[in-house]
């Protein structure tokens, strides 16, 4: 169903002494760049004789075999060093579309941001 979603953004207790220069800095990845069609797979489930049946796919996600995913390592490692040099900021937060990681992969690209990323 459809509907308003109302959001807002709450400062909590600990937060409360923080400077509004300290933004909440987040390094926004549209990662993978590009895929092509063959990575879904979809098929038909048929839901009884006279309903029309139903597409479902499934994502192959190809771009997390390893030279793809090391590429898209370095490509991050990059980007953060790009944002704690030019700009003299640490990165609070990476934002992935859905479904660009597995669990195993981001459980390593998570280990990864955090030794890039110190702070």
């Amino acid at each position: 169903p459809r509907g308003l979603v109302r959001t807002q953004w709450i400062v909590g207790p600990e937060d409360a002494g923080a400077s509004s220069d300290d933004g909440l800095n987040i390094l926004a990845i549209p990662f993978p760049y590009q895929f092509s069609d063959d990575e879904f797979d979809v098929k038909e489930l048929g839901m009884g004789p006279n309903e029309k049946p139903v597409r479902v796919f499934k994502l192959k996600q190809s771009w997390l075999d390893d030279d793809p995913f090391a590429k898209f390592l370095r490509d991050t490692g990059q980007m953060l060093a790009e944002c704690s040099e030019k700009e003299k900021r640490i990165v609070h937060g990476v934002i992935l579309p859905e479904l660009a990681l597995n669990k195993l992969r981001f459980a390593e690209f998570a280990e990864f941001v955090k030794s890039q990323n110190p702070h």
